[in-house]
């Protein structure tokens, strides 16, 4: 979904911190604000994963449950966004953010490269991507193992 050929040359170019750039032993986790904060710093492209919430808000998050990253039980799918916000990632002070909040964090300072991770029917997470992203003006590309979920787009 990115605009041109010429307009992705930072997929081969740009370094791409991957969930952004994280070190836990700095307390910064993946797909957390610090770690895009930390991305842009240093000048990285960042890769995020995105989910739909229960009330259909597009978080920033990388597995289907919350276990691993928040020590919680239980899979993201089923949390309301205000939920998944209240939650710490790998007990630091950095919290679940929405896309919303990544994008106006990033301003188009960094590229941003998007992956669709979501179980929910196909279309669902998309439109609302579609839609936060109509009014961001940075570059980024979307991507997704799902090959419908890209040909939706």
């Amino acid at each position: 979904m990115a605009s041109s050929h010429r307009d992705c040359i930072w997929l081969r170019t740009q370094p791409i911190a991957h969930r952004g750039l994280h070190q836990l032993e700095r307390s910064i986790p993946e797909n957390s604000l610090s770690a895009f904060q930390a991305a842009i710093d240093r000048n990285y492209a960042i890769e995020l994963d995105l989910h739909l919430s229960a009330d259909n808000e597009v978080v920033v998050f990388h597995d289907d449950t919350l276990e691993r990253t928040t020590g919680i039980a239980g899979e993201l799918c089923n949390k309301s966004a205000k939920a998944l916000g209240e939650l710490r990632l790998f007990g630091t002070d950095q919290r679940i953010p929405l896309l919303s909040d990544v994008l106006a964090l990033v301003d188009g300072r960094s590229p941003l490269l998007i992956e669709l991770k979501t179980s929910r029917p196909v279309g669902e997470l998309e439109a609302e991507v579609v839609r936060l992203l109509s009014r961001y003006h940075g570059p980024f590309a979307i991507q997704s193992f799902d090959p419908y979920r890209l040909a939706w787009l």
